[in-house]
């Protein structure tokens, strides 16, 4: 990883390490504290969650998430003041993981291929923004309030809302949106 776009590329070695097998990480994140970050590596045979520190002053720390839980994850996002991750896997579900637990929760679902993306954290880390596709070719703008576990939809299941963004304040929330109005009679 580079630290912030100066010094040399740093390599981590992922927990379970060996001469024979050298596990991938993927979907590296910096923590909220900033010298730890998060990574999926399989060192143990299954994919997990493992937390380094930037220069390595720590030994790695799984949180040894359920392999049936976690599934295969297809995206990450670190929550900007604390220490929950978002994780959508395989399945279209959307996991909030304590990253010092290791506790994990089923936030959402959808039942739809890709039906849950592009995570999006509010600044003061309250709400997770994301798009979700309840069917075919329509996708909407839901929120989810991290500390309950409430999810909100925010635009209609009408057209293809995706890419939800917030502002620096955290007061507004954009989006993408396609539209087309062709109606055919």
């Amino acid at each position: 990883s580079f630290g912030l776009f100066d010094g040399p590329v740093l390599s981590y070695t992922p927990f379970g390490s060996c001469a024979d097998y050298t596990p991938r990480c993927r979907l590296v994140s910096y923590l909220y504290d900033y010298p730890r970050m998060i990574m999926v590596a399989d060192g143990a045979g299954e994919e997990d969650l493992e937390v380094h520190t930037e220069d390595s002053s720590c030994p790695p720390r799984r949180l040894n998430v359920d392999p049936l839980v976690l599934g295969h994850p297809q995206e990450l996002a670190v929550s900007p003041t604390g220490p929950m991750v978002a994780v959508v896997n395989e399945r279209s579900e959307l996991l909030m993981i304590d990253s010092v637990t290791g506790a994990v929760r089923v936030a959402d679902f959808s039942s739809q291929e890709d039906g849950i993306a592009s995570l999006a954290w509010s600044p003061c880390g309250k709400w997770l923004a994301y798009s979700y596709v309840p069917v075919p070719h329509v996708a909407c703008i839901k929120v989810l309030n991290a500390s309950s576990g409430r999810t909100h939809k925010l635009t209609a299941a009408a057209f293809w809302n995706d890419c939800p963004a917030w502002d620096p304040d955290g007061r507004y929330l954009y989006f993408v949106s396609s539209r087309e109005y062709e109606p055919v009679y």
